[in-house]
């Protein structure tokens, strides 16, 4: 309410909110059982107050070396819980959502690159990049990059977001990951991880993850020519998300690209079942300990990763022979006049659209065309 002062008067607003406490109270007196998928609007407006004080808090900081410790110890409050959906739940609804992404991305571009530092503040630095990687990754997964990132500056993670990430219900050519790719960051990459150890010191992390993919393209061609084992790709994988947990986002991310519209051919791993290996989660607990904040920005890319498996999921679809490219929609026994109509006849019905309704009109025009749908 307070960020539609341009289409309420004062007394309009106060007549809301005072509408809604009345609603509040009334709500007290019910048996109530609390679904898990909904948010406490309680809760939600405690968020309010709390996420102006990170904003503010935020303003203060930046992305010196003696900063990097205070900044993952407000982060950690953030992200712990269920504590980061209430406050992007509180950013999208007072209209703050644009000066957090802000903040976000001011950290996460003063941190990639990673100069002669000790070991420990190059540690905390990457543990700041990985950490604000993956809060925008989950912001833009929420809302959609076109939302979070309307007025971002292009920096490193814009340019990642908008050509590479894959988003529900949208998944980037590969032509995004080839521009950027850096053959010699995942040559050096490699030998690291097949040591059994990634180097934190004189790093470009965003070269990293621009260049990752090309490391588990490697990894699946060394598995299909028999040339390494299922269990050293197991071993592998978890050395990539018990050393920094974006690299297995960035390389599910291209995945999900190269299942889409790479070429048709016959794996001997599924991308599901590489999918999986970043969500087992069982011997992260050891290998992550010493590195800050670990379990925390594990738990997040988990979350990440469960939403990222449904577009592995639909990716069962057959491919056109003529293209090689996966169908876009599966095959439906009505029309698209007739389905148009039960689209509307729901909207008609409801007085509004839906979530589902806008994404079966949007399918419906990926399927018959601007010219069709108009």
């Amino acid at each position: 309410v307070k960020s539609m002062k341009n289409l309420l008067t004062d007394a309009d607003s106060a007549q809301l909110i005072s509408g809604r406490m009345a609603q509040l109270e009334k709500r007290k007196m019910l048996d109530l059982k609390h679904l898990p998928d909904c948010r406490d609007v309680n809760l939600i407006i405690k968020a309010d107050t709390t996420l102006a004080t990170i904003i503010q808090t935020f303003d203060s900081r930046s992305t010196e070396p003696a900063e990097f410790e205070n900044l993952m110890s407000v982060m950690f409050h953030i992200i712990k819980g269920s504590s980061f959906d209430l406050l992007l739940s509180a950013a999208s609804a007072n209209g703050s959502l644009t000066a957090l992404t802000t903040r976000l991305l001011v950290f996460n571009e003063g941190c990639k690159e990673s100069p002669g530092e000790s070991v420990r503040v190059s540690q905390n630095r990457a543990a700041l990049f990985d950490m604000t990687f993956l809060m925008l990754v989950y912001m833009v997964q929420c809302f959609g990059s076109e939302v979070v990132l309307k007025d971002a500056q292009n920096c490193f993670f814009t340019a990642w977001a908008r050509h590479c990430m894959t988003e529900p219900d949208t998944v980037k050519p590969l032509s995004g990951w080839n521009s950027a790719e850096q053959n010699l960051s995942a040559d050096s990459l490699l030998q690291q991880i097949s040591q059994g150890e990634i180097r934190t010191q004189v790093v470009l992390w965003h070269n990293v993850c621009n260049s990752v993919h090309i490391v588990m393209r490697e990894m699946m061609t060394a598995l299909s020519a028999e040339a390494i084992s299922k269990e050293t790709f197991t071993k592998l994988c978890r050395q990539l998300k018990t050393k920094l947990c974006c690299l297995p986002v960035c390389v599910l991310s291209w995945l999900a690209s190269f299942t889409h519209y790479g070429p048709a051919e016959e794996k001997t791993i599924s991308p599901l079942e590489v999918v999986d290996r970043f969500l087992d989660t069982q011997v992260e607990t050891e290998e992550g300990d010493g590195l800050p904040y670990f379990q925390q920005r594990s738990a997040m890319m988990v979350n990440i990763v469960k939403k990222m498996r449904e577009e592995f999921e639909r990716e069962t679809r057959v491919r056109d022979p003529l293209t090689n490219i996966p169908t876009l929609e599966v095959e439906s026994a009505m029309s698209l006049e007739e389905e148009m109509s039960a689209v509307w006849d729901s909207v008609w019905r409801r007085g509004r659209a839906d979530i589902s309704n806008t994404k079966e009109l949007a399918r419906l025009y990926r399927v018959g065309g601007p010219e069709w749908f108009v």
